[in-house]
């Protein structure tokens, strides 16, 4: 019998790398200026409006960068909001990359009879490039911060994973990489937490926001994902 019917996996850092600083920055300096705003304050009231990004005070890109602009007293046209939208989102499907062993660890368990599911903290750029990555076939759920309104760690968050994949806490394996204090809320929940450390990352300037410290479990590569499933 199966102790773990499902693993529930994070997103940025753990299927797909985080995003490179260059490559985020140069498209914050694409967005601003199609919308002929300074970059500087530009970036401000973008890092600034984060929080609402991942909590779906903005249903779509879109009507986030209008209420930047708003804030900003700047008058833009509809084209000009596509155009910095659509560089958005092509540097998110850009980075919606999966690694090396993400596809194949993820169609072995699904050929295991595990039940895969998504929780992400982001913006509404990502459920909006969801459909043009490899993984849209391969998760049984998906629950995006921005759609549903909560962030990791907060514990409604990870039970609307567990009420759609209809299981017990106890029964599902959480892998993140530790970003917003992800693990301890998964473990708070009943999840058994793994967190993944690709050594690689040292060697890349990478977006990361706010690793926890963690001395629980920890795997280097996903598909180490695969013997913590294994039959008892």
């Amino acid at each position: 019998m199966k102790r773990y019917k499902a693993v529930i996996f994070d997103l940025f850092g753990t299927l797909v790398d985080c995003y490179k600083v260059v490559n985020y920055n140069n498209t914050l300096v694409e967005m601003a200026a199609i919308l002929n705003v300074p970059y500087r304050e530009f970036r401000r009231v973008w890092d600034d409006t984060a929080p609402e990004r991942n909590t779906g005070a903005f249903a779509t890109t879109n009507t986030s960068i209008v209420a930047i602009c708003n804030r900003m007293n700047v008058q833009i046209d509809d084209d000009m909001i596509e155009r910095a939208a659509d560089i958005r989102r092509e540097f998110v499907t850009r980075t919606l990359s999966p690694r090396h062993d993400t596809l194949h660890t993820l169609l072995q368990l699904k050929g295991k009879g595990i039940k895969i599911g998504l929780i992400s903290n982001c913006s509404p750029d990502t459920p909006e490039t969801w459909d043009k990555t490899p993984f849209i076939r391969l998760f049984d759920i998906t629950v995006f911060s921005s759609f549903v309104g909560l962030k990791k760690p907060d514990p409604r968050i990870y039970q609307l994973a567990l009420d759609q994949l209809q299981l017990k806490s106890a029964e599902c394996i959480y892998v993140g990489d530790g970003d917003s204090n992800e693990l301890t809320g998964a473990q708070e929940m009943g999840m058994y937490p793994v967190k993944i450390s690709v050594d690689y990352e040292k060697d890349n300037e990478l977006y990361v926001y706010n690793r926890q410290e963690w001395d629980g479990p920890v795997i280097r590569s996903l598909t180490e994902v695969l013997t913590l499933v294994e039959e008892e």
